[in-house]
């Protein structure tokens, strides 16, 4: 019987996969403020939530469930042109809402990710280098299909080019 040959063929292919390295993408990080809308991943969430939006090119338009709900993205602010600060700062995040406004790496952060990763800078704009993150290094993120882009806007929440609230603090990474 060829099971176990089959077995420790998939095993292979399997350890294959998840030494693979992780796809990293760049785009703008942005500020948003949530103004207790519900988000296209169909949660309210404080402003001093950890989260962020990401391209609906990404989210691929399956609101009220879009496929990277809940999923975690490491993000490191590598520098700005706007006068953001924060430059190495890296933080993770969880996708709970969905960026129709955001061009396709681009990613929104809630006032308290946009804190930490900016050391409080006001509302610009930072260049956001990021990648799917997973705590026991396994796993592959679902395919990205960018032909499956729509300009409709799930997202409830708003860009504000005002100031963020400077309240929370945390300890980033360096």
């Amino acid at each position: 019987m060829m099971l176990p040959q089959v077995m420790v063929a998939l095993t292979a292919v399997l350890g294959l996969i998840s030494a693979a390295p992780t796809a990293v993408y760049t785009g703008r990080g942005t500020v948003y403020f949530q103004q207790n809308a519900t988000g296209s991943c169909g949660q309210r969430n404080p402003d001093s939530a950890i989260i962020a939006a990401i391209g609906d090119a990404w989210m691929m338009d399956e609101s009220p469930s879009p496929i990277y709900c809940g999923r975690k993205i490491k993000v490191k602010n590598i520098g700005s042109d706007s006068g953001t600060r924060g430059t190495g700062n890296e933080l993770i995040v969880t996708v709970a809402d969905t960026c129709a406004s955001c061009s396709k790496d681009d990613v929104d952060f809630s006032v308290s990710a946009w804190n930490h990763l900016t050391n409080q800078s006001a509302a610009a704009t930072f260049k956001a280098q990021w990648s799917f993150y997973y705590e026991n290094g396994a796993g592959n993120s679902p395919s990205h299909n960018s032909s499956s882009h729509n300009s409709s806007s799930h997202k409830s929440s708003s860009h504000n080019s005002s100031s963020p609230d400077s309240s929370s603090h945390c300890e980033l990474k360096q």
